[in-house]
């Protein structure tokens, strides 16, 4: 009876140390893309938990729209231009949301860059990957990668920066589309101890 009682008590004190972490917030990717009335461009919602850990389950993640006549959202995050315009599109699970912008517009000449303005700790991150999306349409293998301070970050395979050291680098993807213009696009990445 005494060792069951001892048992019981250790049990309910170490059911303390065992915290589930709970969701913090979500991002969505690509972030701000531009796609062509007619054209689709699929969005993926990662969430953060209060422990700092990531995760891309999210439970019960619904998807909506701003403006439905400018873009449509499926259940599955697939946008769908619609109409010249910008719409909101959010990704929430339970409490917690996340969102970007959508930009349906005629202009072919539309490069975006996820993740955006970054910030990583070299002690626990060795590369980053990064997306490129042109019109809808993923061109990270196809596009040329660049890092403006070489301490800091380099590339060596399309999308993703190998950290070298400490600092702040601007990432910029350059793409040129069949029959088209070059597109570039550009973000930050600060890498700290």
């Amino acid at each position: 009876m005494a060792l069951a009682v001892v048992l019981a008590a250790a049990g309910v004190s170490c059911r303390g140390f065992f915290v589930n972490p709970q969701l913090s917030s979500i991002t969505v990717t690509p972030d701000s893309p531009s796609i062509k009335p007619g054209a689709t461009v699929q969005l993926v919602a990662n969430g953060t938990n209060s422990d700092g850990s990531k995760t891309s389950k999210l439970p019960n993640l619904t998807w909506t729209t701003s403006d439905a006549s400018i873009a449509t959202v499926s259940t599955g995050g697939l946008v769908r231009g619609i109409a010249v315009g910008s719409a909101t599109i959010t990704a929430t699970s339970g409490s917690i949301s996340g969102s970007t912008t959508v930009s349906v517009s005629n202009s072919t000449n539309t490069l975006t860059i996820a993740p955006q303005n970054s910030s990583v700790s070299q002690a626990t991150t060795t590369t980053v990957n990064y997306t490129a999306t042109s019109n809808g349409s993923n061109v990270t293998s196809s596009a040329n990668w660049s890092s403006s301070n070489n301490a800091v970050a380099t590339f060596a395979t399309p999308g993703t920066a190998t950290i070298v050291g400490q600092g702040t680098t601007t990432i910029t993807a350059t793409f040129t589309p069949s029959g088209g213009s070059q597109q570039t696009a550009s973000t930050t990445l600060t890498v700290t101890p």
